[in-house]
């Protein structure tokens, strides 16, 4: 039998015969086996949209990455070979913001090969054929061997970080990934098993061995994949917690009919279909830490651009979410209607194109705009202006927490709920609202592991490289920490992480 079909074979044999942990409860139940544990979450690895073209390019962005380098290179030495479990909780990737395509005949030949080497056989017309003019514009869809594509660009893009993974997974140690809202593709074999490939091979070239041993001694047993909570020794209950946010929650089974697409919930489209092309067309909105304030802000900031968003990307968006979920999340939509539309296309009808051209770039969210007030010389225009902006702005973000479709900051109450319901739960932790917080109660503790990406301050201007982690120490460790440290590591400096102070209830 030819090697590369040997392997690949044992690829999709894997998580069948019990070489690799199976796939699939929506509860899995661990012992952490004496080991440190680490936990963090959204770290939101991505491509930019120019990536297909880039001149310049880079194998990595350091001022982004090497942050999380660091961080694995210092818990790496702190731990022993072998006891340390390191759990990424959700949206370790974005596939959401991935629009790149392939384009080239060389970029299909390699889409091809990465397909062949995991057992998944695509003819080359095939590939070409399958990419439809609203993926050539959005990117491509969510089955699994485009989203194969999709991560095999986050992995070349951020090498550095795969490359410290490895060294974890190659000193004995294991990885555990949680599915987030923004990687549900985790959901195909396909793409769990490019990435343990990808680490299978890189460990063989480390180790000058075969990959086939490389992958049952060192690679299938220690990566687990977790489609929704993990439960460590019966103590530690650990869920990405996007199911308790309206917009991310998913109605329905993981797959459409079809079973070739993933059922993504309501805010995912939005991300795809509208905020993507927002942060392309205006570069500064792409720092804005909570994507659901994207439009309240643009319409504040820069009202017919936002419009013009609206009008272009909105009817894409209506032809293709499923009416399941307008159901669920508009059973009130007659106010937003009444709120919203009704004078947005009256101001739209009265002043499109008059007051400022809606193609331009914006190089900073507080860039000057052309003002009705120029163009209208009455007593108290500006006044009249901001109050029409701030209004429509507000009246956004207003009707959303009507229709309880506002994100919860911290998820703190769905933690007391968990530590009620199960009493034998010493620490509860989530993490999707990219907020760091955390509460203890008669010896019990919430935390949630904020985000790991650069949050810029409220003015948009400061991003902020503090980033925070849940460590639970073994029992049988010189110090017992079962209880957890909640811990900052600050960026790229090479200081000693310190406690996170507790929140306030």
């Amino acid at each position: 039998m030819d090697y590369s079909i040997k392997v690949s074979r044992l690829l999709l044999d894997c998580e069948k015969n019990g070489t690799a942990p199976e796939y699939g409860s929506s509860k899995i139940f661990l012992s952490c086996q004496g080991k440190d544990v680490f936990i963090v979450s959204d770290l939101h690895l991505t491509v930019e949209p120019d990536y297909m073209h880039r001149t310049n390019y880079t194998a990595d962005k350091p001022e982004d990455d090497l942050s999380f380098v660091k961080f694995l290179d210092y818990i790496r030495d702190k731990t022993p070979p072998g006891k340390g479990m390191l759990i990424i909780n959700g949206d370790f990737i974005d596939f959401l913001r991935i629009i790149a395509i392939p384009e080239s005949e060389d970029d299909f030949y390699q889409w091809q090969n990465i397909l062949k080497k995991i057992g998944v056989e695509k003819d080359l017309s095939l590939l070409k054929s399958s990419i439809s003019k609203r993926e050539i514009r959005y990117g491509l869809n969510t089955s699994d061997y485009k989203s194969v594509w999709k991560l095999n660009l986050v992995v070349q893009e951020h090498q550095s970080i795969f490359f410290a993974l490895t060294q974890w997974l190659g000193e004995g140690n294991s990885l555990i990934i949680i599915k987030g809202n923004h990687d549900l593709e985790f959901y195909w074999p396909a793409v769990r098993n490019f990435l343990r490939l990808y680490f299978a091979e890189s460990l063989s070239l480390q180790k000058i061995k075969g990959l086939e041993d490389v992958l049952l001694e060192g690679v299938l047993s220690k990566i687990h994949f977790i489609d929704d909570t993990l439960i460590l020794d019966n103590m530690y209950y650990i869920e990405h917690g996007h199911k308790y946010d309206k917009l991310c929650h998913c109605i329905g089974g993981p797959v459409l009919k079809n079973k070739e697409e993933l059922n993504i919930p309501f805010g995912s489209f939005f991300n795809r279909y509208l905020f993507n092309h927002i942060e392309i067309a205006h570069p500064p909105f792409k720092h804005v830490r909570e994507k659901k304030n994207i439009l309240p802000l643009l319409i504040e900031k820069r009202f017919f651009v936002g419009i013009k968003a609206l009008l272009q990307h909105i009817p894409v968006l209506f032809l293709i979410i499923p009416m399941r979920y307008y159901r669920y999340l508009f059973g009130r939509v007659l106010l937003i209607g009444l709120t919203i539309f009704l004078p947005v296309l009256y101001l739209i009808d009265k002043f499109w194109n008059i007051v400022e051209p809606v193609g331009m770039k914006l190089d900073s969210i507080e860039q000057p705009r052309l003002t009705i007030s120029k163009y209208f010389k009455i007593p108290g225009a500006n006044t009249i202006e901001n109050m029409i902006f701030s209004f429509l702005s507000f009246a956004i973000s207003s009707s959303s927490a009507y229709m309880n479709l506002e994100e919860h900051s911290r998820l703190d109450q769905f933690a007391r709920k968990k530590l009620a319901e199960n009493t034998q739960l010493k620490l509860v932790t989530f993490g999707h609202t990219h907020h760091a917080a955390s509460f203890e109660e008669n010896g019990r503790s919430f935390y949630n592991t904020g985000a790991w990406f650069p949050i810029p301050d409220e003015d948009k201007s400061n991003p902020q490289n503090n980033f925070t982690y849940l460590q639970i120490k073994s029992s049988n460790s010189e110090n017992d920490h079962s209880a957890g440290m909640f811990l900052k590591w600050y960026g790229n400096l090479r200081v000693p992480p310190e406690p996170v102070k507790k929140s306030p209830q």
